[in-house]
């Protein structure tokens, strides 16, 4: 051949002496014409795309590229670069294969041919690797958000209580539990609806999975969509990495949608999508994920005035109730507060260095006739901060610890008081009137000594930290006393 012969577009007269090589070698040859229609591949090649032989010259490069933003611009770019600057390139480059559409990665070189008029690209299949590492980072991120949920105890073993409503919803739990079914709870706030989600779980064929808890009514609006399902690097201002989404993380386990009532309508369409066709798509990412989660929601407020209001999607509404699940409030379960309260007792004492051998029967009786607006969650609270303030083996609740009143009348005084100058109450004044009247009289007749044996808090057969709150929500001060 002489020195001013030009081989064939895509073959080169050392190409012609190493057919075979080309043919056999083990990684993936392929040289493209500008347009990236395909020349020549080799076996390899043909092997990691999905191609036959007879396809190979009416395929272009550009259509197996991943249908998304970022690998056609990563694409894009990586080609205008070597147009343009005639040098090698390795990137990583997201395709699919040819015959059934499956994802694959490739580790990627490709070089100008001296004329210019076509490429030579040599790549490696590295789609487990790149597999292993998205599985790598799901699992780290997931360790980090169970590491935050373990923060906190939850007790989804053993749930207290023994009252006949408890006793119906432990029932409800272990029929549904081993389903695939939804399941909405509902309940006042404090009722404890996530430890009827973490029991269902526990009891689960999903029981070795992830549990992953999304507190809707926690998230700013635009954050919603991007903390469910995720979204890629530069999808949005501030996106500067790609984030993992929580149904991601719950995959093959389940996913508790905590205060649903609070989710914003237009998520509710994208949440239904994900429960009707089980797959979703990460913002800046039009290829869908499939996803294998058990989903579980909770709420406190009534989704059927909401659904009459507009406020929440019936459909929605149909696909999560498939199995409801209401709690009772405290206050239906007035013979559970005595287990509970001893409960939280032993939970808490030993945490705050506290030895704690009963409790006060009259803070039992004090704690049974109050209503419990915040229900469970409360009398955890009361527990935890009357342990605080505790020195005594006995524990004693002081009724301004509850957030009521306590309205028992004060015990008269063991010994005879003094009246005051104004002389005897009011026969119609009020309670508080009477109460703070014959408190007077007493620290009138003491000196306005509280404790010790002669202090007013003897005689009033009150505790001395009782007696000041007394004195306080009554108004006493010794400075307005004339």
């Amino acid at each position: 051949m002489s020195s001013d012969a030009s081989p064939e577009p895509g073959r080169t007269i050392a190409d012609e002496d190493l057919a075979d090589l080309f043919e056999e070698a083990p990684v993936a040859y392929v040289h493209e014409q500008l347009d990236t229609r395909f020349i020549r591949a080799n076996r390899a090649a043909r092997e990691i795309l999905g191609l036959c032989a007879e396809e190979v010259s009416r395929t272009f490069g550009l259509s197996l590229v991943v249908d998304s933003p970022e690998a056609r611009h990563n694409v894009l770019e990586a080609l205008e670069r070597i147009r343009n600057e005639r040098h090698t390139e390795h990137r990583i480059m997201q395709l699919c294969r040819k015959d059934t559409g499956e994802r694959i990665w490739v580790q990627w070189w490709s070089k100008p041919a001296p004329s210019g008029d076509y490429t030579r690209t040599i790549f490696i299949d590295i789609t487990r690797q790149v597999l292993l590492e998205q599985e790598r980072a799901r699992l780290a991120a997931q360790n980090i958000y169970l590491q935050e949920e373990i923060k906190s105890a939850h007790n989804f073993e053993e749930i207290i209580g023994a009252t006949a409503g408890l006793a119906n919803v432990m029932a409800k739990v272990a029929l549904v539990a081993g389903t695939e079914a939804s399941v909405l709870i509902t309940g006042e706030s404090g009722t404890g609806k996530e430890l009827i989600a973490r029991a269902l779980h526990s009891r689960s064929t999903r029981a070795d999975k992830p549990f992953i808890k999304v507190n809707c009514a926690a998230l700013p609006n635009s954050l919603v969509e991007s903390e469910l399902f995720g979204h890629e690097r530069g999808a949005f201002s501030g996106a500067i990495q790609r984030r993992i989404g929580r149904f991601e993380l719950a995959h093959t386990g389940t996913i508790f949608l905590d205060e649903i009532g609070e989710m914003p309508m237009d998520m509710q369409v994208k949440l239904l999508r994900v429960l009707q066709e089980r797959e979703f798509e990460r913002i800046g990412n039009s290829n869908p994920i499939k996803t294998d989660v058990r989903v579980l929601a909770a709420t406190n407020r009534d989704l059927q005035k909401s659904m009459r209001e507009g406020g929440f999607r019936p459909d929605l509404f149909y696909r999560l109730n498939v199995f409801p699940i209401a709690l009772p409030p405290l206050r239906e379960r007035v013979t559970d507060i005595p287990v509970l309260t001893h409960f939280f007792v032993q939970k808490h004492a030993g945490r705050l260095a506290r030895q704690i051998e009963s409790v006060d029967a009259d803070t039992l009786r004090r704690l049974t006739q109050y209503t419990w607006p915040g229900n469970i969650r409360e009398l955890e609270n009361v527990v935890e901060r009357a342990l605080i303030l505790t020195n005594s083996p006995v524990l004693s609740i002081d009724p301004d610890l509850i957030g009521i009143e306590d309205q028992t009348p004060i015990p008269p005084a063991q010994k005879p008081v003094t009246q005051r100058t104004p002389g005897s109450p009011n026969p119609g004044a009020d309670l508080n009137s009477i109460q703070r009247e014959h408190v007077l009289n007493v620290l009138h007749e003491v000196n306005w000594i509280i404790e010790g044996s002669e202090g007013a808090a003897v005689r009033l057969g009150l505790k001395p930290g009782t007696l000041r709150h007394r004195m306080k929500r009554l108004g006493i001060t010794r400075s307005k006393i004339t």
